[in-house]
């Protein structure tokens, strides 16, 4: 009988997601966001799924947002990520959304605020639960354990 430890079973369950792992798209659209889409876009550097399609939606933005984006995007392509920027003039958030929708390609899809800040393994631990609880259609979040 081997009795393995929380942290070799959650191992065992990532590798074994690892390797049919289904992509994520997510969307963030963003108006005026410079001040703090740095901080979100640090949040998904630190995460570990690999198969992401990050869809940035600018809704129009008349501050450095496009910068701060761009000083980002070769490190998110870097990590294997598809990267897709959409720039269109400010139609508020709902519009900035639906643009988004109109293009993505996941299994899954999240839709975090450009102010937002998601806790590392975030992306792996919702695709998780949505793989092991098939009926469920939605995974709201939850505070970081």
């Amino acid at each position: 009988l081997h009795v393995r430890s929380r942290r070799q079973r959650q191992m065992c369950i990532r590798d074994r997601f690892m390797k049919i792992m289904k992509k994520v798209s997510i969307i963030s659209p963003c108006y005026n966001g410079a001040g703090y889409l740095a901080r979100f876009l640090d949040s998904l550097m630190q995460q570990d799924y690999a198969d992401v399609e990050f869809i940035f939606v600018n809704d129009g933005s008349t501050d450095d947002t496009e910068n701060v984006f761009s000083a980002y995007r070769p490190r998110l392509e870097a990590k294997g990520w598809k990267v897709v920027y959409i720039k269109q003039e400010n139609a508020g958030q709902a519009a900035a959304l639906s643009a988004g929708l109109k293009v993505f390609t996941g299994e899954y899809l999240m839709w975090p605020d450009s102010d937002d800040i998601l806790y590392a393994g975030h992306i792996a631990k919702k695709v998780a639960l949505m793989e092991e609880n098939p009926a469920a259609g939605l995974g709201l979040p939850a505070e970081q354990s």
